[in-house]
């Protein structure tokens, strides 16, 4: 929730984005459509339902996002961070994107 949030108020601020099992303002997509993002999500969270990720997801959809990527996690509960993080792709990917 709090990556959503930081991005919908300060976006300008950052280069891009990878929220982790939150949901955030769908009022605030077209905002975040100008900002790279990949979102994860664990199919089986119990704690914030996938739900609000599917709903960002759809809503930023609709403006056709500069470099969007939502990935829900089949089979897992709210704790995905250590395996997001155990993969070096969406680190690498992270840093090396710039703010224009």
């Amino acid at each position: 929730f709090g990556t959503w949030d930081m991005l919908s108020r300060h976006g300008e601020s950052f280069a891009a984005g990878m929220p982790l099992c939150g949901g955030g303002s769908v009022e605030a997509a077209e905002r975040l459509a100008a900002i790279p993002l990949r979102v994860f999500h664990g199919s089986e969270d119990d704690a914030v339902p996938p739900s609000g990720s599917r709903q960002m997801a759809e809503a930023i959809g609709r403006f056709h996002p500069v470099d969007f990527a939502y990935t829900e996690m089949t089979g897992y509960g709210h704790g995905i961070w250590a395996e997001v993080y155990r993969d070096p792709a969406p680190i690498r990917w992270l840093f090396e994107q710039r703010k224009k």
